[in-house]
């Protein structure tokens, strides 16, 4: 595996060619709606909950840009200072779309496992390096795709990317605990 110093360090938008945020509806009742994933359906583990959902309209196009789909991997762009930037990975195929406040990241799973980018998303999102890259309004924090899409990273090869992302654990953060993992860290000094 090597020294983790010594993995490249890559732009996020070069393990992933397809970076789509969501679009905002307003949740209607009509029996022929589709489910809309949101901020809370992020859970802060980054688990898919699925309980609370609201169903917007949305046209055959809509349903088409928006898909999930399995290996798909979920980033919550807008939320408060402490929740922004919660992931999920996508393990099935969903009958869903997603809200404006999440950005749907498909992978080169040639280059990454994408429930090693969740998990790396997740870890940074726990370190607080989202804050740092927002659009900060009032109660609000917000990363856009353009910011995402520069986010390096140090990514070891592709084998040890799906090792790491198959290890039984309860705790996310188990799996890439140990020193900084990207170059910001390193940068930003003691905390």
């Amino acid at each position: 595996m090597g020294n983790q110093h010594e993995w490249p360090e890559v732009y996020l938008g070069d393990l992933v060619p397809d970076i789509q945020p969501g679009f905002a509806r307003r949740p209607s009742s009509s029996g022929r709606d589709v489910a809309q994933l949101r901020t809370n359906n992020i859970s802060p583990d980054g688990i898919l909950d699925m309980t609370d959902l609201k169903h917007v309209p949305a046209t055959k196009t809509e349903i088409r840009k928006y898909d999930l789909k399995e290996g798909d991997v979920l980033f919550n762009n807008t939320n408060s200072d402490l929740w922004v930037g919660k992931t999920a990975f996508v393990g099935r195929n969903l009958e869903a779309l997603y809200s404006n406040h999440l950005t749907r990241l498909r992978v080169d799973a040639s280059k990454i496992d994408p429930r090693f980018l969740a998990l790396y998303l997740q870890k940074l999102q726990r370190d607080g390096f989202f804050r740092w890259i927002s659009t900060h309004w009032v109660n609000q924090t917000a990363v856009n795709a353009t910011a995402l899409r520069k986010v390096r990273l140090r990514i070891p090869p592709i084998a040890h990317t799906v090792q790491v992302s198959r290890l039984p654990t309860k705790s996310p953060e188990s799996r890439l605990s140990g020193p900084p993992i990207s170059r910001w860290e390193e940068s930003r000094g003691p905390r």
